[in-house]
């Protein structure tokens, strides 16, 4: 599993995050709100895997910070 914490720049809109697998066309992506958060995202096969941060607003830029530890 691997722990990521990220704080971005606003307290009233969410950020997706979460693992991709290289060959998947689709990840388990998690909404977090509230400024900071800390999710555990756990790979259960083999293989190539990348982190996602995603902002879903269309609208607003958000400074984003990223850490994580296995």
């Amino acid at each position: 599993s691997v722990t990521v914490n990220v704080t971005w720049s606003s307290k009233t809109l969410p950020l997706h995050v979460g693992l991709m697998k290289t060959t998947a066309s689709s990840g388990n992506l998690v909404s977090v709100t509230g400024g900071s958060a800390s999710i555990t995202a756990t790979v259960n096969s083999a293989g190539s895997y990348y982190l996602v941060v995603a902002n879903p607003s269309t609208t607003t830029a958000l400074t984003v910070n990223v850490t994580y530890s296995k």
